[in-house]
């Protein structure tokens, strides 16, 4: 091709080639700006969730995750019996959970033993002891209720299986010392050397008065894997007796417990205070798990102020749990002792009827008590707090609740129970006129109004707060800051129930702001 006549297509293509290359830069351009716009509404709808969007449900994932899900759930229940039932809860959610858990062997790597009426037992331990043979791998969970001593034919079993026997329960009527003395016996020629878990719940007193007088051993060397124990007294919930029993055979001073390889520890309706529970349990330095619930009436008779003040540290304890059912020494002889640098969850139920002028006065108290005891425990992070006060004539200081939340910014479980409560709490503000005094972290919130209530009024603070989290000028303002400093976006799973005639409830998903990433 002559030079002369390439030019002109030499410059038409340069002039092509700088066409497409501005256009390319203008794409360019666009789409950055695009990206941009599409990120911002993206964080936008991140943070404000749309109630209309169709939740995942656990049913559209895959059989073998669901499998997973639910053996999870079983296998987080403590022993036998309880693995069982919650396994049997789950099969009746629906056909197609019940053939999971049926196909699924890993649901089925136990034996459960339940020993109540007496012409039942011999078929019962003939079945038991056939499915151990099938099953050598299995460990037994035994459950008996009984009045009397064990029969030979219970004895010769549980000696006979005791190294697969992983969790014991008693419910026992008048005959506690026989049957610990018969376990004992067990113990000397074969150790519980897989018995992890163990429950004795019993009524009324022994037949023999020197056998309910002398010590209950529960002694280290018989029972090595011992982590779990609950130990529970007179109870009405276990048999309809009279409350005439021998005082004694309460006490936890009998027992002759290995404290300091215990993990979890229940103790109810014990005659000692609750000064002495503690005391009882100062040597349990592996405690995960506390639980103390106080029902019987001696516990009020003997109640004064002059107990035991000595502190007590429990360096692992993550749980606490109290229930209190009669008039004792909460505060000085048990929360003002404690020391507790991992607690992680509190749950506090209080069913006794306060006297005189009480009433309004002892909720400030317990939870001033409740806030020192966290402020000792430093550095702690406490996950989650439930309070729930029954007696209708008292009320909760909110005051203080707002106090103790303050030294709780790493929250994420509240759960607020008593009669003439308010939201007004939600509603607070600091020096500064910041509101929300909820901790940064907190995930769900439930409030349940008890009677008597004014539902017209709670509902209206709630709806109040609602309203003030979800305006823009509110806590979405990046100046914005409540009780613990600035926080970042999150969302507070948030319920109402008022206690009428018929219970209403309220769930709404709050915007909210969080110090987590």
């Amino acid at each position: 091709m002559p030079a002369g006549s390439s030019k002109p297509e030499l410059l038409t293509l340069d002039a092509q080639l700088a066409t497409v290359q501005d256009d390319i830069e203008n794409l360019m351009f666009i789409l950055e700006e695009k990206k941009r716009t599409f990120h911002d509404l993206w964080t936008r709808r991140k943070r404000r969730p749309s109630r209309n969007t169709p939740a995942v449900q656990l049913g559209d994932f895959p059989p073998e995750i669901i499998g997973r899900v639910l053996q999870t759930a079983v296998s987080s229940a403590v022993d036998g019996p309880e693995r069982e039932a919650q396994m049997n809860r789950l099969r009746l959610v629906s056909s197609k959970w019940n053939t999971l858990v049926l196909h699924n062997p890993a649901f089925w790597s136990d034996i459960t033993l339940m020993l109540d009426h007496e012409r039942q037992w011999a078929p019962a331990v003939e079945r038991a002891t056939s499915n151990l043979e099938k099953h050598k791998s299995f460990f037994l969970h035994v459950e008996i209720r009984t009045s009397e001593s064990l029969k030979p034919l219970i004895a010769s079993f549980l000696e006979t299986h005791s190294p697969r026997i992983s969790s014991l329960t008693f419910c026992l009527l008048g005959v506690l010392t026989e049957v610990v003395a018969v376990l004992d016996d067990i113990a000397v020629r074969a150790s519980w050397k897989s018995l992890k878990s163990m429950a004795i719940l019993w009524c009324g007193t022994s037949s023999d008065n020197g056998m309910r007088r002398g010590p209950i051993p529960l002694k280290n060397e018989h029972y090595p894997a011992l982590q779990r124990l609950e130990l529970g007294g007179h109870c009405r919930a276990l048999c309809n007796i009279p409350d005439v029993v021998y005082l004694g055979e309460r006490s936890l001073e009998r027992w002759e417990v290995p404290y300091s390889q215990l993990t979890s520890i229940t103790i109810s309706n014990m005659y000692n205070t609750l000064a002495d529970h503690l005391t009882v349990v100062k040597p349990c330095v592996n405690l995960a798990q506390l639980a103390v619930r106080v029902n019987t009436r001696e516990i009020n008779d003997r109640f004064s102020w002059d107990l035991n003040h000595e502190p007590v540290t429990l360096p692992m304890l993550r749980h606490l749990d109290l229930h209190i059912s009669v008039r004792c020494s909460v505060r000085h002889g048990f929360i003002n002792r404690l020391t507790l640098p991992s607690i992680q969850s509190i749950n506090y139920t209080d069913h006794f009827q306060h006297e005189s002028d009480e009433p309004s006065e002892y909720s400030l108290a317990l939870l001033q008590s409740l806030s020192n005891l966290i402020k000792r425990s430093t550095p702690c992070s406490l996950e989650s707090f439930k309070i729930e006060i029954n007696d209708r004539l008292a009320s909760l200081d909110e005051e203080a609740l707002v106090d103790f939340l303050q030294f709780t910014p790493q929250l994420k479980n509240l759960a607020v129970s008593a009669p003439n409560l308010t939201c007004d709490f939600l509603l607070y503000q600091d020096e500064e006129g910041d509101n929300c005094m909820l901790p940064p972290s907190l995930e769900h919130l439930h409030i349940t109004a008890l009677r008597p209530v004014e539902a017209r009024v709670v509902e209206k603070q709630f709806k109040e707060w609602i309203s003030w989290c979800e305006e823009d000028d509110g806590l979405h303002s990046p100046s914005w800051k409540g009780i613990h400093g600035k926080r970042s976006r999150t969302c507070l799973n948030a319920t109402l129930e008022i206690e009428e005639v018929v219970t209403r409830e309220a769930n709404r998903s709050v915007p909210m702001w969080s110090d987590r990433p």
